[in-house]
């Protein structure tokens, strides 16, 4: 029940946004629960999820991003500062 509220949720807060059954947003997040009701609440609302290896940075993951053709990013907050990995 909740990660069926959770999903509705984000589902609700898509199409509100604007974004329309076959648009795309790119997933730039570590695995953790919010991931799937994230993912499970854009089918919900028709929206595709490019998912984003975790482990790039700077121009692989530009270049990921813009092939996606995705509208939106969403990224966790531990990929936030994007030195991670960085060297």
């Amino acid at each position: 029940a909740q990660l069926d509220a959770s999903s509705n949720a984000v589902a609700n807060l898509f199409r509100r946004l604007g974004f329309a059954p076959g648009d795309v947003v790119a997933i730039f997040m570590e695995g953790r629960p919010e991931f799937v009701g994230l993912w499970l609440g854009l089918a919900k609302a028709g929206v595709e999820a490019a998912l984003l290896n975790v482990n790039l940075r700077r121009e692989p993951l530009a270049f990921c991003l813009g092939t996606s053709g995705a509208k939106a990013l969403v990224f966790g907050g531990e990929l936030a500062a994007g030195e991670a990995g960085c060297g």
